[in-house]
């Protein structure tokens, strides 16, 4: 069995680097010699200079001998600080939320902003904490910030597609299946042509963004642009696209009930008597 030496090859930027000089021990093979205290300075220095530009440091995964051990296996030179500097940092395909300090795979974006909007709605706990959120505005559901970006729908086989030029995390996904909240896609808030708004004109398979709603902020929606309408118009209307507690408990807003709780509401549901999320305060502008 014939063994050779693997090569690799990593590209540095130069502004990572540090030249260094120390003494010779041996001249074949050459050897060159650190004291300890002299490589874990030089490692701290190294991280002053790099802090800045974290990204820029190639990655490369762990070997035999790299990265440099002691005799009992722990490595060797550790910085703390770039630790948890680096661990912080976004895995491929994750985006930093606009409400609080979590990184999120983009397509989880939107499930992760329905949970910070509804938490502000219904007072609830927000467990990953975030700005505040006054419970009557409008919020894009696609990065959670306000009078940002245009959503519109657009026609295609006769299904309709989100469509937006400026959220820097929109993305494509099936609005028919975000129609019912589930495990693995707990957020149902999707843009809707409103109802009321008859003169929807389309340009291009395009609907006029004017028209366009989210389904969380069609109660704010209603209220503001469509005052004579009737109450029971309006209630029509948002029973269609409330907001039930399978949703919250699959957002990780509230605990799932028990059974014999379940059966119990079940009942009251079944007499008339029941209370449920719908949004009609909401809709006053409360």
């Amino acid at each position: 069995m014939k063994l050779s030496k693997k090569v690799s090859l990593v590209d540095v930027p130069a502004f990572l680097t540090r030249t260094v000089n120390p003494p010779l021990t041996e001249s074949s093979p050459i050897t060159l010699e650190f004291e300890t205290a002299v490589l874990e300075a030089l490692a701290e220095c190294l991280w002053l200079d790099v802090m800045k530009d974290v990204k820029a440091i190639p990655m490369w995964l762990s070997s035999v001998g790299f990265p440099y051990r002691r005799h009992n296996g722990s490595l060797a030179f550790v910085s703390t600080d770039a630790d948890q500097v680096i661990k912080r940092l976004p895995k491929e395909g994750e985006v930093e939320c606009f409400l609080c300090d979590a990184f999120v795979q983009l397509s989880k974006m939107r499930d992760h902003v329905s949970m910070h909007v509804l938490a502000a709605r219904f007072g609830l706990r927000d467990k990953n904490g975030g700005v505040p959120m006054p419970a009557n505005r409008q919020y894009c559901g696609f990065c959670g910030r306000e009078g940002t970006c245009v959503v519109t729908l657009k026609a295609s086989r006769n299904v309709l597609i989100p469509v937006s030029q400026d959220c820097p995390y929109y993305y494509k996904f099936a609005m028919k299946v975000a129609e019912k909240t589930t495990k693995s896609g707990p957020s149902t808030n999707r843009p809707i042509t409103c109802p009321l708004c008859t003169d929807s004109t389309r340009c291009s398979g395009n609907i006029d963004s004017s028209h366009v709603v989210w389904t969380y902020n069609l109660p704010k929606h209603l209220a503001e642009k469509h005052l004579k309408a009737s109450e029971d118009h309006i209630t029509d209307i948002l029973k269609q696209y409330e907001v039930i507690e399978n949703e919250l408990v699959n957002l990780g807003l509230q605990k799932p009930k028990s059974k014999q709780c379940a059966e119990g509401e079940k009942r009251q549901r079944e007499d008339g008597s029941s209370t449920d999320l719908s949004h009609s305060k909401w809709a006053k502008g409360q």
